[in-house]
């Protein structure tokens, strides 16, 4: 998924595999993703690979994004991942047809501010959900 910002700038954010091959164990360990986050800004370059996502987080982002692509408000215009601490927040609308969304990390540094048609959002959201259904929640073999 590629959010794109000002002047060439863009976030590519992208599942990679579980982070555990391995079906058995607690089920909390198996539902562990392992992402790609790419920060293409005019202040920072840089990739990194982590396990900081679940399993469990991808729908509620899917609905939180949907919903923003039907011009519904979302029930919070934030959306934070538990563990990996990147958060997205739906900041403003211009003429309804170009969705503002900031995308920090942890410490509340803005990384960089995407600004997506309706047409981006919902190829987003088409990837989005394609890998979501690959990496389906994992029960414990226990």
């Amino acid at each position: 998924m590629i959010f794109k910002g000002k002047k060439g700038a863009f976030i590519e954010f992208k599942i990679l595999e579980y982070a555990s091959s391995n079906s058995s164990g607690f089920e909390s360990d198996l539902n562990w993703i392992r992402f790609l986050f790419k920060v293409n800004t005019n202040l920072e370059k840089s990739e990194s690979t982590d396990s900081g996502i679940m399993t469990s987080e991808l729908e509620p982002f899917l609905y939180w994004l949907k919903d923003i692509a039907e011009e519904k408000e979302p029930d919070n215009r934030i959306f934070e991942f538990f563990d990996y601490y990147i958060t997205f927040e739906l900041i403003g609308n211009i003429f309804n047809e170009l969705k503002i969304i900031k995308i920090s990390n942890g410490s509340e540094d803005k990384i960089m501010d995407a600004f997506l048609s309706i047409d981006e959002l919902h190829e987003i959201i088409n990837e989005l959900a394609k890998e979501a259904k690959k990496y389906p929640y994992r029960h414990s073999v226990y």
